[in-house]
């Protein structure tokens, strides 16, 4: 198994971070090269987390607590990584 060191509960914590920084990096450069107003991007963000909780709390159940996945494991680089590549994806096409 290509994750044998990890128990079930650290790999799901993995899983949820990681997938939360990579969505963050996709909805940031779209919306950076779509150019969109900033509170339509915010929304954009808060949607796509609010997706991210409901995927990973309801459909595939993972047994993490509800409030660490929307707001502990790697949420602040989620933003962090969305606003970024908005930021450079933004600049390096509209300027």
């Amino acid at each position: 198994m290509l994750v044998s060191w990890l128990d079930a509960k650290r790999y799901q914590t993995l899983m949820v971070y990681i997938s939360k920084v990579v969505l963050g990096l996709v909805i940031g450069t779209i919306c950076g090269y779509l150019n969109l107003d900033p509170l339509v991007g915010w929304a954009v963000l808060i949607i796509g987390i609010v997706c991210l909780v409901v995927l990973f709390k309801f459909v595939l159940g993972f047994d993490i607590p509800l409030l660490y996945i929307a707001l502990w494991y790697g949420t602040f680089s989620y933003f962090i990584a969305g606003i970024t590549s908005w930021t450079i994806i933004y600049n390096l096409i509209h300027t």
